[in-house]
This record gives structure tokens, sequence and C-alpha cells, in this order.
């Protein structure tokens, strides 16, 4: 991870990788698919939040296991947002 994070957006991570692991607890339980979904006011740091999430599902951390096969979906109806995004998360 390059960029630290505020507090208020490390508590928004772990408020989101709690939730995942919720979801992947109620899965077996359900055996329905689980969705997660992020939101946060403009100028928060979501893009950068959202990628501190995916890296800490992807590659682990000491509150989240590894789970290398996650499969992420980015929705926006802007190119020009999306290819901000991927420019961040390219950086990072």
């Amino acid at each position: 991870m390059r960029d630290e994070l505020f507090s208020f957006q490390k508590r928004a991570v772990s408020a989101v990788l709690e939730k995942v692991k919720l979801a992947n607890a109620y899965y077996p339980v359900a055996n329905q698919p689980q969705i997660v979904s992020f939101t946060a006011p403009t100028g928060s740091g979501k893009t950068i939040m959202a990628a501190t999430v995916i890296e800490n599902i992807l590659y682990g951390c000491e509150t989240f296991p590894a789970q290398p096969d996650s499969i992420f979906v980015w929705l926006s109806d802007s190119p020009q947002l999306n290819e901000q995004s991927r420019e961040k998360f390219i950086r990072r």
C-alpha cells in the first residue's frame, strides 16, 4: 500500500472488510451469492479506500485472509471517471 489512509478511511476499510467476512460466512448457509457495496461522499477518497479493500482481499492482511480468486465489479457511467479510477488503481 503506497498511500497512508486517514483514520476515517481506515475505519471505513475495516467496516467493509467486516461486511465481506459476514457475506462469506453467510454464503454457505444461504447458498446464495452475496453482494457488498461501498458508498462514501464526494472527496472522501472512495477510490483509494476501494483499492485498499481490494488489495486486502486479494493479498490478505492482519485481519483478513488472502482470497486471490475474488471477483470485483466497478460500476460507473462516466468514461472519464473510469479512466481516473483506473489510473489511481495502477498507481497503488
